[in-house]
């Protein structure tokens, strides 16, 4: 199963959705699109060089051949500058280029210290105003899907629990409008390129493709975390003013082997803490079901959501000195602040090491989907079926 390490790195797909602004989107059943746009290092927004290697294909602004070496991609004066690592002379400068590899296969690119990430398909890189480069990915949506699939699970997770994030992922695809760019952090969901791309996960994507997730004929917002440590809450965890209905509290015996289902006990330090929500530990005034804080005073008096205060607690220390939405604080004689959690990630929607669970105890994709979401409708092309239908699992 998956270590504590990689588990934080999952904690942020608990975000995925909540920063979208995406419009209702079609209805339920219309057709997936045939490619996207993914805005790509957003994570990175100060990255203004990358590493390419070649060869590559330039094919806009106009179609010229790069060889095998390495190159870097800089921004100057509004241009991307193209040139070899090893010579300071520009082989090509551009407003704006479009790459692809000359055999279609992926082309890697290393921005920082970061690791080679490969992408399929075509570069667009551009300038911003501030001088930062921006890259976009255009590629199939069979093969984005297949590769958020591959970054948002772990090898050796069994092909029911790819299918159900497959049909996840799909849903939110059926919001996109042709135009938009995806991003490829969890903001959203991740997307680390072919790196990770696995013939399992192709199987799974193809065996479920085009279906999706519905309530009363539209598209939901299918959120999903880590681990839920037990127990899911309620989508109005989020909002207690915006009912999501197909967002239901579920008990989840399934994710007992998850790094983070046992409770994490961490520190901050006395200055650092109340500096950012002032003196004395902050009250719970209210918990959900789950045993998730759903309102909270601050030691300055503000008050504030469980989930608001979660979000800045993992913003401002890292999201490891909180990895779950069921959490407690308490000052330590030393005046330093004890944080206990349990779970990683938010706690609403499919818990991801419980469809794990659930399709090792041998449950199919569609009992997975349901037991998480049992108000929504699998909709869409069928495996075994020729014609879109519509089933409550």
């Amino acid at each position: 199963m998956l270590n504590k390490r990689l588990a934080l790195q999952a904690i942020g797909a608990s975000l995925c959705g909540l920063m979208l602004n995406w419009p209702c989107g079609p209805l339920a059943g219309a057709e997936l699109p045939d490619t996207v746009n993914v805005s790509l290092l957003e994570a990175y927004p100060q990255i203004s060089s990358i590493k390419l290697q070649g060869p590559l294909q330039i094919i806009y602004p106009v179609s010229r051949r790069l060889g095998g070496q390495a190159y870097l991609a800089t921004t100057r004066h509004g241009l991307i500058v193209i040139r070899p690592t090893s010579t300071a002379k520009a082989v090509f400068q551009a407003s704006r280029v479009i790459l692809r590899h000359p055999q279609d296969s992926p082309i890697a690119v290393q921005a920082q210290t970061l690791a080679i990430r490969k992408y399929p398909g075509q570069l667009s890189l551009r300038t911003n105003a501030k001088g930062q480069l921006q890259i976009v990915n255009r590629l199939g949506s069979r093969r984005y899907v297949a590769l958020v699939v591959a970054s948002e699970t772990l090898s050796g997770w069994p092909n029911e629990a790819l299918k159900a994030q497959a049909v996840l992922t799909q849903t939110r695809l059926s919001r996109y409008r042709k135009g938009d760019a995806l991003g490829d952090s969890t903001q959203q969901e991740a997307y680390l390129g072919s790196t990770h791309q696995r013939t399992e996960v192709e199987r799974a994507v193809n065996a479920v493709w085009g279906q999706t997730l519905t309530y009363r004929g539209q598209p939901v917002t299918p959120f999903y975390h880590a681990n839920c440590a037990g127990h899911t809450s309620d989508g109005r965890y989020f909002n207690p003013q915006k009912n999501l209905p197909w967002l239901s509290p579920v008990r989840c015996p399934y994710c007992r082997n998850a790094p983070f289902y046992v409770p994490t006990q961490t520190t901050i330090p006395k200055s650092a803490f109340e500096n950012t929500f002032g003196a004395g530990p902050p009250q719970i005034l209210q918990r959900d079901e789950a045993g998730r804080p759903t309102a909270i005073r601050s030691g300055n008096g503000q008050a504030m959501s469980g989930y608001a205060f979660w979000l800045k607690l993992g913003q401002r220390f890292g999201w490891g000195k909180a990895p779950g939405t069921r959490f407690s604080i308490r000052q330590l004689p030393n005046g330093d602040y004890a944080v206990r959690s349990t779970g990683a990630g938010h706690g609403v929607g499919l818990c991801q090491w419980g469809a794990a669970g659930m399709a090792h105890a041998g449950k199919s994709y569609r009992e997975i989907l349901h037991f998480y979401f049992p108000k929504a409708q699998l909709t869409g092309r069928h495996s075994t079926q020729a014609t879109p239908s519509h089933s409550s699992f």
